[in-house]
């Protein structure tokens, strides 16, 4: 119970003056946050083992200072290529 006139009581709103207090969490799906755009196209999954090998080729590359094979490891990652 409050014993002091300038506290507030529990529940009362018009104490909380910070603006993020008063905010309701989404209640229903996609009912609040981002939303996937329906006009792009998703990206086709990379098959486990091509990942392996574009990731492989992006750390040889790196551990060697090799640009080129950087640039294909990452191309591997991105889908712009199809096998070695």
């Amino acid at each position: 119970m409050n014993t002091t006139v300038d506290q507030a009581a529990v529940g009362d709103k018009a104490a909380h003056k910070d603006p993020l207090y008063a905010q309701q969490a989404a209640t229903s799906p996609m009912g609040g946050g981002a939303v996937a755009d329906p006009n792009v196209a998703p990206l086709p999954k990379l098959p486990f083992k091509e990942q392996v090998k574009g990731y492989a080729k992006l750390t040889a590359g790196t551990l060697t200072g090799n640009q080129k094979e950087k640039d294909l490891g990452q191309a591997k990652l991105d889908g712009h290529l199809e096998d070695d």
